[in-house]
């Protein structure tokens, strides 16, 4: 089932067929970027994301399983760009979030799409309304799980996680690490891929600030 677009829509039937579902184990961690002036567990009802819900009726956290997955995810969102904004960098602090109970997540990636009728194009689409109808889906189907894990667009070697807020449970107090430009891992991350630092002047980068403001925390 799908709509101009071509993008496949969750088939009527999705309640009857049955996920692959992954269980995370507790004490897994996850990464997460976010502003560094608010608490990372941010769980978004905005129409602004990938798998938010896109009508308000739940909130959506995204982490990563690897430090790589969350810095694609954050940081290479404006495509084709060859640098990220000073400011923007200062602004975020990346959290490690370990799970304090398992996890069950839909396998929204490789043998988990065609059992519920899915493709990979609902990880890279441009657009959000197809993935929120399939969000909706996914939170409504009777297993109740806790979270989507999918592929990044921005890097399709990565997983990285939706995560339900009926799962806010789950997950232990964060190690928060700021001053992403001390840490060795984040300089080379930026070197794996390829990315310098934009400078921003004291009267405000413009091109900056419309990069900034287009990151959710």
């Amino acid at each position: 089932m799908s709509r101009d677009d071509g993008l496949p829509r969750p088939p009527p039937d999705l309640d009857q067929r049955e996920p692959v579902i992954e269980v995370l184990p507790a004490g897994a961690v996850f990464y997460r970027f976010h502003d560094r002036r608010y608490s990372p567990f941010h769980f978004d009802r905005s129409a602004n994301a990938r798998f938010n819900a896109g009508d308000g009726g739940f909130g959506v956290m995204y982490a990563a399983v690897e430090r790589r997955g969350a810095f694609a995810e954050t940081f290479l969102r404006n495509v084709g760009n060859t640098a990220i904004s000073e400011a923007l960098v200062g602004s975020k602090a990346c959290s490690i979030l370990p799970l304090r109970r398992s996890l069950r997540a839909i396998r929204f990636r490789g043998y988990g799409l065609a059992p519920i009728g899915a493709t990979a194009s609902i990880c890279s689409s441009p657009s959000y309304a197809a993935p929120q109808e399939w969000s909706r889906a996914l939170n409504a189907h009777p297993q109740q799980v806790d979270a989507i894990l999918y592929g990044s667009r921005h890097d399709d070697e990565q997983l990285c996680l939706a995560v339900f807020d009926r799962a806010k449970d789950a997950f232990e107090d964060p190690a928060v690490e700021g001053n992403l430009l001390a840490l060795e891992w984040f300089l080379e991350l930026m070197d794996l891929y390829q990315v310098g630092l934009l400078a921003t002047d004291d009267g405000g980068d413009q091109g900056s600030a419309s990069m900034a403001a287009m990151l959710p925390r």
